[in-house]
């Protein structure tokens, strides 16, 4: 069960999900142009853009398709953060063990 204690995303998956967004803002596309340049729904986009518990996990892949349809550098996404070096930078936090 998902609480506001335990966030639905990994730490790297959120700033790969802001670093979207910002590419698309600097791009001047709004969600529905940048939605119909991709050749997805808003609502997709929204999904992938979003950070909120009903937002949708970005994979790899779809990062680098946007990147490129963004016209941007694989190196934006890539270089999301240098200094990762912690694997906890890489897993979302789990619910303590429930001790009945």
């Amino acid at each position: 069960m998902q609480t506001d204690k335990s966030p639905k995303f990994s730490p790297l998956m959120i700033k790969l999900k802001r670093k979207l967004r910002i590419i698309r803002l600097e791009r001047e596309l709004n969600m529905n142009e940048a939605a119909a340049t991709l050749g997805m729904s808003r609502k997709q986009l929204e999904d992938i853009e979003t950070i909120r518990p009903y937002g949708a996990h970005v994979q790899f892949e779809t990062a680098l398709f946007i990147v490129g349809i963004y016209k941007a550098s694989v190196a934006d996404i890539l270089a999301l953060q240098t200094s990762i070096t912690n694997i906890a930078d890489f897993q979302r936090p789990r619910e303590a063990a429930r001790v009945d």
